[in-house]
């Protein structure tokens, strides 16, 4: 590479100056990239769910270790530590108004939860917890 040009911004320069062949390069050759793409997730499917899953677990667990303020992870009811019984509850409701805002549950909420930057009103809860306040109002170990 050529050193008297820092690439990223004659890159962004020729972008802003050049829209339209751009745009017309970009249709003209979405149809090749498009099934390059297809092809490449065929060979490497397998590859690809364990990463995106790897991926998706590392998010819900920086989401965990947000809201239960570091390590170890719990559930602030009953203090379950199993990470796959964990969950993130509204505290003040509003779960499933959300989900259909968000188009879904689960990756999309800690997704959501990283770009938004840990908002308040979230909690961590076990998945028994969390039902159950959902359910009766509030759990069975608030009353004990």
């Amino acid at each position: 590479m050529n050193k008297k040009y820092k690439y990223p911004e004659y890159r962004k320069k020729w972008n802003s100056e050049n829209k339209d062949k751009l745009r017309q390069y970009v249709i003209k050759h979405r149809p090749k990239k498009l099934m390059y793409l297809k092809s490449y997730y065929i060979k490497n499917k397998e590859r690809i769910c364990f990463l995106e899953k790897a991926r998706r677990l590392k998010q819900k667990i920086k989401c965990f270790e947000y809201y239960c303020g570091g390590l170890p992870l719990f559930c602030v009811c009953c203090g379950e530590k199993e990470t796959m019984f964990l969950s993130i509850d509204h505290i003040n409701g509003g779960g499933g108004k959300q989900k259909k805002e968000l188009g879904g549950g689960g990756g999309k909420m800690y997704r959501w939860l990283t770009k938004n930057n840990y908002p308040k009103g979230f909690q961590v809860l076990c998945h028994n917890c969390n039902q159950a306040k959902g359910a009766y109002g509030k759990c069975p170990h608030q009353t004990i």
